[in-house]
């Protein structure tokens, strides 16, 4: 059984890194709740990697039109 894992091992080993993810994830959740208020800071640019005037261009300057009353 040198290399081997054993069930309980495993089931330790996960549960630490799910323990450890957990955390990590509310750290950051409690930090981001602080900056929503001020989201946008600077203006957002969307760049779109095709020729303008093409059907993904126009439904993006759509969609991007309708995003400006929201944020």
């Amino acid at each position: 059984m040198g290399g081997i894992m054993r069930a309980r091992d495993m089931k330790s080993a996960i549960v630490a890194l799910l323990t450890v993810t957990l955390m990590l994830f509310l750290a950051a959740y409690g930090y981001a709740q602080e900056d929503v208020a001020r989201f946008p800071g600077k203006p957002i640019t969307c760049i779109i990697p095709l020729p303008p005037g093409g059907p993904t261009d126009l439904s993006v300057r759509l969609i991007a039109r309708e995003a400006e009353k929201y944020l």
